[in-house]
């Protein structure tokens, strides 16, 4: 889906913040550092990203998620179908991938992302566009800065409590401090 209006950055923001906290682990943000920057006011410094890694993956630039979610996809599909031709040596590990949200703006790329995307269901990935999304819907998000409407394309809309900038990175950091002793 792609996202528009006055609301989209404090929606992503949410959106990132309650994935990586809700997450336990088993869900995973793969963003550019454009993106990341945009939502976050550009406040998110890089010592609290390195501590929410693996569950927050920053790329420079959209073509190395691309090919980071090409190369992953087709690993999958791969060990997919050994699986299917030898159920007796099936492994367990297939069935614990992270589920993803990917965050991105494609814009002119958008015929490059669109395979990913028509493949991630199947592989848990999640994708949410900065920008009109032509192959899907597009839902128009607009601020009052607590909270978002957002106006799906039929016109129902639906009320999302956001968090700013400082409360969310609020929240990364004591998500971080809490899981930082559970990964070593």
């Amino acid at each position: 889906m792609g996202v528009i209006g006055t609301g989209a950055n404090a929606f992503m923001r949410t959106a990132l913040v309650e994935t990586l906290v809700q997450s336990t682990g088993s869900l995973r943000v793969l963003i550019t550092r454009n993106e990341l920057n945009r939502i976050f006011e550009g406040d998110l410094d890089e010592s609290l990203q390195e501590d929410l890694v693996p569950q927050l993956q920053v790329y420079e630039l959209l073509e190395e998620v691309i090919e980071h979610l090409e190369a992953e996809l087709d690993l999958a599909a791969f060990l997919g179908e050994a699986e299917r031709a030898n159920p007796d040596l099936a492994s367990r590990a297939s069935g614990e991938r992270p589920a993803t949200l990917w965050i991105c703006t494609p814009g002119q790329d958008h015929d490059v992302v669109y395979p990913l995307v028509v493949r991630g269901p199947d592989h848990r990935l999640t994708a949410v566009m900065f920008g009109d999304w032509p192959h899907g819907s597009t839902f128009t998000l607009e601020s009052d800065g607590s909270a978002v409407q957002l106006t799906r394309p039929d016109g129902m809309t639906l009320t999302i409590e956001t968090r700013t900038a400082a409360e969310a990175i609020a929240a990364l950091r004591t998500y971080a401090a809490t899981t930082k002793g559970n990964r070593s």
